[in-house]
C-alpha cells in the first residue's frame, strides 16, 4: 500500500514564518524528540512491534538509520 506524499512546503513555511516573527519555532529538544520517536518506531518494528519508551532507546540511540 502506498501513502500519499507528505506536504513539506506548508510545515516548512510555517517554521520559517515563526523564525522570522521570533515566535513559537521548534527547539533542539523538539527536533531530538521527533528523531527519538522515529528511532522508537524502528526499534518497535525490529522487536515484533513491542512498546518502546522514547526515553529508553538503548542501542538504538546510536544506530545509523538510512533516513538520517
Amino acid at each position: 500500500r502506498r501513502f500519499a506524499p507528505a506536504d513539506n512546503v506548508g510545515p516548512t513555511e510555517a517554521v520559517m514564518r515563526a523564525l522570522f516573527d521570533d515566535r513559537g519555532y521548534p527547539t533542539g529538544t523538539d527536533g531530538r524528540n521527533v528523531v527519538a520517536a522515529l528511532a522508537a518506531a524502528y526499534q518497535s518494528a525490529a522487536t515484533g512491534h513491542t512498546p518502546v519508551n522514547v526515553s529508553d532507546l538503548g542501542g538504538f540511540e546510536r544506530r545509523h538509520f538510512p533516513w538520517a
